[in-house]
């Protein structure tokens, strides 16, 4: 049951995602997942194909950024002079 209604959420956004912001988030959310099942990788390739490249890049890994930013400041506080 759940699958079914997942297949239909990812179809749905497909086709009404209309600008680039509702595509970052939805890329965002995607790239949290590890294994991405058939409909939530077609729809992750569908919002790459209408988005700029390094919008889609930044997107799918803003975790990433994160904890490397996290790690520098660490880095930065906890360093002896």
């Amino acid at each position: 049951m759940d699958y079914k209604i997942h297949t239909q959420a990812a179809d749905s956004l497909g086709e009404i995602i209309q600008n680039n912001q509702y595509r970052v988030d939805v890329v965002k959310a995607l790239s949290g997942y590890w294994r991405l099942n058939d409909k939530y990788y077609d729809l992750a390739c569908k919002c790459a194909q209408n988005m700029l490249y390094p919008d889609f890049y930044q997107a799918w890994h803003h975790h990433n950024v994160a904890t490397r930013a996290m790690q520098s400041l660490k880095k930065i506080l906890f360093t002896r002079f």
